[in-house]
């Protein structure tokens, strides 16, 4: 703000020199305009950066002088600031799709490893139909879940299995996968593993922008990964031409030698009986945690997940480590909203409220699978949750710990040989543990727990929901996990 018109005191501590540095190195593009005609600009402008694949966050500051500021002809134009020129996303090389297709219809096991193609709904409708033309299957990567990409009940979705997949892949179709390293390599210990769990000979092929925005003050992506073939392009745009392009080979292939595409008919059906009896494992574990005297991850996810079931929602935040993709059938990517992409803590509530503001007024419930550690860093979201009321049903995964840190500190103290009784020292959320629903319920917003007995799960959730469906307001449960 103009030194000269900052008023005593608070004008001058919360003018920053430059307020985009706070941010920079988090966003595409900042800008911090210094008169009206250059709002209009900049707003155009960031627009236009904003929407521009990849796509990603701007920020753009205003001079409180500026926000003070009477609007008048010669200062803004009405009307001018139209938000157009959004550019087409990069293509792919007519050349490079046809070697590409040419891989994937010669591969006897290609797999696809997906990480952020469900952003687009065109690039998860492609993969699908991708997959079911060359009998490929799908995972996502094991550490990083940051969307849906493929849908869970899909016979050729494999996540889960990575290694075994992985292991007899002799092509890998790298689909805007943040960090390719680690889903190729496994963990071992606090360290990752120079050892790879591909098969010699198998190829790498990278489609995405993920090089267009590696300028971060963090490296989440670990060493670097070597590929055969590398595009920097739209999935969106890649895929349905790839979907093209195969299937013109196979009908070529079919012309020549007739069908001999029979086996990979055989082979879907060998994938989709290996999802299956997966699928069932996963499910009778769950089920078996329901006569455990604690309630676990696996056995909340399944309750969840049933009382959901002739519910029309959008999970907004949570996967309760995996055991939503494991149980639930989500078919479409807005059905689950993903991770932050950032580990940024706090972030569950708020992605939570913002998926409530956009479903206002509508009967889709809300839900926030919280986690304690997350929620600490933001508990006054429930103050604005009460006071606009907004129907987001809060779930709380209660495990009292940080449990990134407990986990992180297990792996260090097994690595090292050090006894793990005192590895979670100073990561714990106890002695006194934190009351949410008590919580909950100084900032106006209806709360029940802490459940701690699984046969008291099920009625709890019900009542919950009801609150959030019939009276439109949120409703948190405060669930005791035992993660540890």
């Amino acid at each position: 703000m103009d030194t000269t018109r900052r008023r005593p005191g608070i004008d001058w501590i919360h003018t920053a020199l430059v307020q985009g540095n706070l941010v920079r190195d988090y966003v595409k593009w900042d800008d911090q305009p210094y008169s009206l005609a250059g709002v209009r600009e900049s707003l155009q402008r960031g627009y236009r950066v904003s929407m521009t694949e990849p796509k990603g966050p701007v920020y753009i500051c205003f001079d409180a002088g500026i926000q003070e500021q009477e609007v008048d002809e010669t200062g803004f134009e009405a009307g001018t600031a139209v938000m157009t020129g959004v550019t087409v996303p990069p293509q792919i090389p007519g050349p490079a799709l046809q070697e590409i297709a040419r891989l994937l219809v010669a591969a006897g096991n290609p797999v696809a490893v997906a990480d952020q193609v469900g952003r687009q709904s065109q690039a998860f409708d492609a993969l699908i139909q991708l997959a079911e033309l060359l009998s490929m299957p799908v995972i996502e990567p094991q550490k990083r879940v940051s969307s849906l990409n493929f849908p869970t009940a899909h016979g050729l979705n494999l996540s889960g299995l990575n290694a075994q997949v992985l292991q007899t892949a002799d092509l890998v179709l790298a689909l805007e996968v943040e960090d390719l390293y680690g889903a190729l390599h496994p963990g071992e210990g606090s360290q990752t593993s120079d050892r790879t769990i591909l098969s010699p000979g198998a190829k790498i092929i990278n489609i995405g922008l993920k090089e267009m925005q590696r300028n971060s003050w963090v490296q989440g992506y670990q060493r670097f990964q070597p590929a055969d073939l590398s595009l920097s392009a739209s999935v969106s745009q890649a895929l349905p031409a790839l979907v093209g392009a195969c299937r013109d080979l196979i009908e070529e292939k079919k012309e020549k030698i007739g069908n001999a595409e029979g086996w990979r008919l055989e082979k879907r059906e060998q994938l989709t009986g290996v999802h299956l009896s997966q699928r069932r494992a996963w499910l009778e574990t769950a089920e078996s945690h329901g006569q455990r005297p604690d309630i676990t991850r696996a056995f909340l996810a399944l309750q969840v997940g049933e009382m959901l079931k002739d519910v029309d929602y959008v999970l907004a935040n949570g996967s309760l480590k995996g055991w939503v993709q494991r149980l639930w059938e989500l078919k479409q990517p807005q059905q689950w909203l993903g991770g932050s992409g950032g580990a940024g803590l706090g972030y569950g509530l708020g992605a939570a409220l913002g998926a409530a503001l956009a479903y206002r007024g509508s009967d889709t419930v809300i839900v926030d699978l919280q986690a304690d550690g997350d929620f600490l860093f933001t508990p006054s979201a429930l103050w604005t949750a009460a006071h606009y009321q907004l129907p987001v049903l809060i779930i709380m995964d209660n495990n009292r710990g940080y449990y990134n840190s407990v986990d992180h500190q297990n792996k260090v103290a097994a690595q090292r040989g050090r006894s793990l009784g005192k590895a979670a020292e100073g990561t714990l959320i106890q002695d006194p543990a934190v009351d949410f629903a008590a919580l909950a319920r100084s900032f106006g917003v209806y709360a029940e727990g802490p459940v701690t007995n699984p046969a008291d799960l099920a009625p709890a959730l019900e009542r919950v929901l009801q609150v959030v469906k019939v009276q439109k307001r949120p409703a948190l449960l405060d669930v005791v996990t035992s993660a540890f």
